[in-house]
């Protein structure tokens, strides 16, 4: 499972004006189950790992890797839906978060992107095990290690004056040119 998340600080005039949070989930899993079966197991395997993730103390602490933001742990249970969490489809869940976090009622210009990196570390890998079973096989249960991928991806977001902006800006700088020229010639 992967679960990006990031931030897009709005500037203006080099001081932040705003500050937009995103977080959005995937799985992987499904390449191999049959698609009559990927429902129960996806929806089997959210809760499960959720639950698990937010109880990980290497997750929730602040030792010995940074600590995950307020916002991602608050966001993670919202992630489940009936695919379990997020997205059976994988590549869809980076795009989705870049157009969380790129909706703003200014306009702006993207003045840099970290680009997912792995979070905390790339040497942490969060494993977590669920069991479940298939309903074509009653009374089977299967234990499934899930590895959970953290991603982090954040934006600086430069405003930009809307061309009507211009329009008016130079609209002003024209009757103030032309008024320092009419009291001139008054003289």
């Amino acid at each position: 499972m992967n679960i990006f998340f990031g931030t897009a600080t709005l500037y203006s005039g080099g001081n932040p004006v705003s500050q937009t949070t995103g977080v959005t989930a995937e799985t992987e899993i499904g390449s191999e189950i049959p698609s009559d079966v990927l429902g129960t197991a996806l929806t089997d395997l959210g809760p499960g790992i959720v639950s698990q993730v937010l109880a990980d103390p290497t997750v929730t602490n602040d030792s010995p890797f940074p600590p995950f933001p307020a916002f991602v742990l608050a966001a993670l249970p919202g992630l489940e839906n009936a695919n379990g969490l997020g997205s059976g489809v994988p590549g869809l869940s980076l795009p989705a978060l870049l157009n969380l976090l790129e909706t703003q009622s200014t306009p702006f210009a993207v003045a840099s992107d970290t680009g997912p990196v792995y979070f905390p570390d790339p040497s942490l890998i969060y494993t977590y095990a669920q069991d479940f079973t298939f309903p074509q096989y009653p009374g089977t249960t299967y234990e499934v290690d899930v590895n959970v991928n953290f991603y982090q991806d954040n934006l600086r977001l430069d405003a930009t004056p809307e061309p009507s902006s211009f329009v008016l800006a130079g609209s002003l700088l024209l009757v103030l040119l032309c008024q320092g020229r009419s009291q001139r010639r008054k003289l």
